[in-house]
């Protein structure tokens, strides 16, 4: 479960992140952002036909907080 918001998640304004600002963001492989998108789980758009991904500061916070909530994290017991 999330207790915090990652400091560079929390901004006043809808900021467009490109899937490595994403993945620096939430620490985790660029892969996964693209993965995530291509199968509907995280909210964005791409550029082109072969572009990457987009996704707005705010899709990438309800993303963040459906998966902790969902369980959709990980599941260490440890």
């Amino acid at each position: 479960m999330i207790t915090r918001i990652p400091p560079g998640l929390i901004s006043p304004d809808n900021e467009v992140l490109t899937s490595t600002e994403v993945a620096d963001l939430l620490k985790v492989h660029l892969s996964s952002v693209r993965r995530w998108g291509r199968d509907g789980k995280l909210r964005g758009y791409r550029l082109g036909g072969g572009g990457d991904w987009r996704c707005l500061r705010q899709d990438v916070l309800s993303f963040l907080y459906s998966n902790s909530i969902q369980g959709g994290g990980n599941d260490r017991t440890d």
